[in-house]
């Protein structure tokens, strides 16, 4: 099988994934307690008001049907509109997007900055004190709940020694950056562990290596061992690990926008999931579905690349 057969077969695999992803979050939704209509007109309202505003929102038409018009809007390209902010839910996402993208890649480049030389250290001091200290902090950073360590850090850091921004997003590249710091240095910190782990581990398979032995043999320093030849080979799988993780930060992008006040696209998925607004949250939910999989197409594409075995076998 060639790439572009592999590239193709694994886009086509995407298509029914994704629909059975929109029909589950669109019956969990409705099965949550909860009326969208006294969200909105509150619970004064009359029953013939709320009535009037279920009918308008299409709340009281049958399951199946508002399923149906929701795909129908979708194939128009439109997601609808805002029970809550009464517009079309695309252009509340796109204009929280760039927000949430930011904290993502922020996050990932943390984590590459911080595992790739803990990893080295690590694995070149196994089984002595710093191997214990980077494995131990590394299983205690995953164990803290993101929350948790987001108010942490925002007391200590933001609060108490005012380094940094406790809320919003600021204005300007540098501000943006700035304001992103600590938030996507918590959220980095998460896969910055499970990285460090992996790396480790698939570096120590790799000295076991027959041509590691060699270069030894042929009087390689360390230096060139462990940069040319142990970890470029323990990268594969750790690329894989690392890909199919942004999924996982994008998830846990809700968390940390909210604990400080971004205006992402996970902060409005949370309060829409309050008030109950089932279109923007199927378009929340839509567009997180579409992020993670492109995401896992285009890690399983450049795994082809580097190892063909994997569409040729």
């Amino acid at each position: 099988m060639s790439l572009e057969r592999y590239a193709l077969r694994r886009f086509l695999e995407m298509i029914p994934v994704l629909f059975i992803v929109l029909f589950i979050v669109f019956l969990m939704l409705h099965f949550i307690p909860g009326d969208p209509a006294k969200n909105i007109l509150g619970i004064m309202a009359t029953p013939e008001r709320l009535e009037q505003l279920r009918k308008s929102l299409g709340l009281n038409e049958p399951l199946h049907k508002q399923f149906y018009v929701f795909l129908t809007q979708l194939a128009r390209g439109s997601l609808g509109t805002s029970i809550r902010y009464k517009a079309p839910i695309t252009e509340l996402i796109f204009s929280r997007l760039r927000v949430t993208l930011s904290l993502v890649f922020m996050s990932a480049v943390f984590c590459v900055i911080i595992s790739l030389p803990l990893s080295l250290w690590a694995t070149k001091h196994r089984g002595k004190f710093p191997d214990y200290v980077a494995r131990i902090s590394s299983l205690f950073v995953f164990s803290m709940p993101e929350f948790w360590t987001g108010l942490l850090f925002l007391n200590i850091f933001a609060l108490r020694l005012g380094w940094f921004p406790t809320r919003g997003w600021g204005s300007g590249l540098l501000d943006n950056i700035y304001h992103l710091f600590l938030p996507s240095f918590i959220l980095g910190l998460f896969l910055t562990a499970l990285v460090t782990r992996t790396l480790r581990s698939d570096m120590i398979e790799v000295l076991q290596k027959e041509y590691i032995r060699t270069a030894r043999t042929y009087g390689f320093s360390d230096r060139t061992i462990y940069l040319k030849y142990v970890l470029k080979n323990a990268l594969l799988p750790t690329i894989t690990v690392l890909g199919l993780n942004l999924g996982w930060l994008l998830g846990s992008s809700v968390v940390i926008e909210t604990v400080f006040s971004l205006p992402g696209i996970g902060a409005m998925l949370l309060d829409a999931v309050i008030v109950r607004d089932y279109p923007l949250i199927q378009g929340i939910s839509l567009v997180f579905a579409l992020a993670i999989m492109l995401n896992n197409y285009i890690v399983d594409i450049i795994y082809g690349l580097i190892d063909p075995r994997i569409y040729r076998s």
